[in-house]
């Protein structure tokens, strides 16, 4: 199964948190592509680090907040692209996890 997931970040003050690299860690094994949308700016280290878990790296102005930020990640890979996945998850970073492995899950939404 073909899936990307369109994961937004925001941070007032320009952080980073652990838990963001975490979910993504344990994520990105489900996902032919990760996008990760920041609507806050991002140094160079953070960048290093995202790149083990990322596929494409946006920074944008924090406008429209997460569904402009979707909207910016879909314009970005392109819309008629989009028919070239199964499936596609939106998620933002005041999600946390995940608490377990998450392939049954994913097994039983390939299922349905």
């Amino acid at each position: 199964m073909k899936r990307i997931l369109l994961f937004v970040h925001y941070n007032p003050v320009d952080e980073l948190a652990d838990h963001v690299l975490y979910t993504l860690e344990k994520l990105k094994p489900y996902f032919i592509k990760v996008v990760f949308i920041s609507n806050s700016l991002l140094n160079k280290k953070q960048k290093e680090k995202l790149n083990v878990h990322t596929d494409i790296i946006i920074e944008r102005e924090n406008k429209g907040y997460d569904f402009g930020a979707w909207k910016d990640g879909i314009s970005n890979i392109g819309w008629g692209n989009l028919f070239d996945y199964d499936s596609m998850i939106l998620m933002n970073d005041t999600c946390f996890g995940p608490l377990y492995d998450m392939k049954d899950s994913f097994d039983k939404m390939e299922k349905t």
